[in-house]
């Protein structure tokens, strides 16, 4: 355990002469090395681990990547180890989870033509049960039947939120109105 610690050795020889000698020896403890709280992303989001508790600049992390500096991690969960070291050469370790959750695939519809007046009910897919989607412009309602189209062409842009994880994406739907 850590501490300082002397130790006396004497030694007797064939003529009875004794000696001493000592020895200190400091045990250091093993610094507190911090990882990081676990973290969650959308899949396409970077994430960033940066350890603390030793020497800046002293961080090594399993899988590999770079303490303090952006990266892509894989679609899941994988667990990085960060092993630090303090300024007494000691060195310690932390894990942390990394989970990526993947993006909703949304569907807003498909790309139509119309004549002036029609009415479309735009209908998102694929956020699954509890999901949101949110359509711009805002004033179509999703299942809605919509009366704001003119003449031309309009974008209608849905967003879709996957209620389990927070995650969003976008899908684009064009209708030429004639």
């Amino acid at each position: 355990s850590p501490g300082v610690y002397t130790y006396t050795v004497s030694v007797t020889d064939a003529n009875g002469c004794t000696s001493e000698d000592e020895i200190t020896i400091t045990v250091h403890p093993l610094p507190l090395i911090d990882a990081g709280d676990d973290l969650e992303i959308c899949d396409g989001e970077l994430a960033t681990l940066s350890g603390s508790g030793g020497l800046p600049g002293f961080y090594v992390w399993d899988p590999a990547i770079g303490d303090g500096i952006a990266f892509a991690p894989p679609l899941g969960t994988t667990t990085y180890t960060v092993t630090g070291t303090d300024a007494n050469g000691c060195s310690n370790t932390d894990e942390v989870s990394v989970t990526v959750n993947p993006l909703p695939t949304i569907f807003a519809g498909v790309d139509e033509t119309v004549c002036e007046g029609t009415l479309i009910t735009f209908e998102g897919t694929g956020t699954g049960l509890g999901g949101t989607y949110t359509w711009d412009p805002a004033d179509i309602v999703d299942g809605v039947p919509y009366d704001g189209l003119e003449d031309g062409s309009i974008d209608v842009t849905l967003t879709g939120t996957f209620d389990a994880t927070g995650c969003d994406t976008e899908d684009m739907v064009t209708v030429t109105v004639n």
